[in-house]
């Protein structure tokens, strides 16, 4: 029971080994890391093929008004995505814009859906 209190009070009174992610650490990723990736409406032809590929669901066609006509585009949950980038691959007419970017910490799991209208979703709204 001592060494169990002992150890307590050692870890008790240490500095936290892990680091805050997102806030004080900025991860670095490397070039070929599969990052962030949005489609660009433009090319999207609306076949929806990167939709029924995705393994887990993580890609809905949603019906926008682009460039004065109504369009079905993807938007991705970054929430659900396994980045397997089945998308990017099945995709036609390569729509789809890839990164190395990192999905950030966000507190609301809505701020993870990327609308191609709206790249980086989760630095409009203050977390």
């Amino acid at each position: 029971m001592l060494k169990l209190a002992r150890e307590l009070l050692k870890n008790l009174l240490r500095r936290p080994v892990t680091i805050e992610y997102g806030v004080k650490a900025k991860p670095n990723p490397t070039k070929r890391y599969r990052g962030l990736h949005i489609v660009n409406p433009d090319k999207c032809i609306s076949c929806s093929l990167c939709a029924v590929e995705c393994p887990t669901g993580a890609i809905k066609m949603t019906e926008i008004t682009y460039g004065g006509k109504k369009k079905k585009i993807p938007v991705i949950d970054y929430g659900l995505c396994v980045f397997c980038y089945h998308c990017i691959d099945i995709c036609p007419r390569k729509a789809y814009n890839i990164s190395n970017e990192i999905p950030p910490p966000v507190f609301k799991r809505a701020l993870l859906r990327g609308d191609p209208r709206e790249p980086k979703p989760w630095r409009t709204e203050e977390v």
